[in-house]
C-alpha cells in the first residue's frame, strides 16, 4: 500500500534521510515553523536507503562536481521571508542514469 509520510528536514548543509526503498519526492514546505518535505512510500517496503540531501541558502554555491548532480526539489521562506532556504537531493552520476 502507498501512502505519504513526512520528515523532518534539518537546518544543516548536507544531511541524510532514512526511506522506504523506492520513495517519491511530493512536496518541501514549512509547517508549524519548521521545514518539512513529504514522500509518497510503499508502506510494505522493507528496505531502507539513506538518501542525502542539502539545504542551502539563496546565494550559496551550488557546483555539481565528481560525477555528483543536485537535483533541486522546492524551497522555503523563514523568518518571514527575510530567509530563503532550498532543499536539492545529492545524486551520484550512476543513480541519476539508473545504474546505481
Amino acid at each position: 500500500m502507498k501512502s505519504i509520510y513526512k520528515y523532518d528536514i534539518p537546518i544543516k548543509d548536507e544531511f541524510t534521510l532514512d526511506l522506504p526503498k523506492g520513495a517519491v519526492f511530493v512536496s518541501f514546505m514549512m509547517q508549524h515553523d519548521n521545514p518539512r518535505a513529504w514522500f509518497m512510500v510503499n508502506t510494505a517496503e522493507p528496505n531502507v536507503e539513506k538518501r542525502v540531501f542539502r539545504l542551502a541558502g539563496t546565494g550559496h554555491n551550488m557546483n555539481d562536481s565528481d560525477g555528483i548532480t543536485l537535483k533541486p526539489l522546492g524551497s522555503v521562506q523563514m523568518s518571514g521571508g527575510s530567509l530563503i532556504f532550498h532543499l536539492l537531493e545529492i545524486k551520484k552520476l550512476q543513480e541519476e542514469l539508473g545504474d546505481g
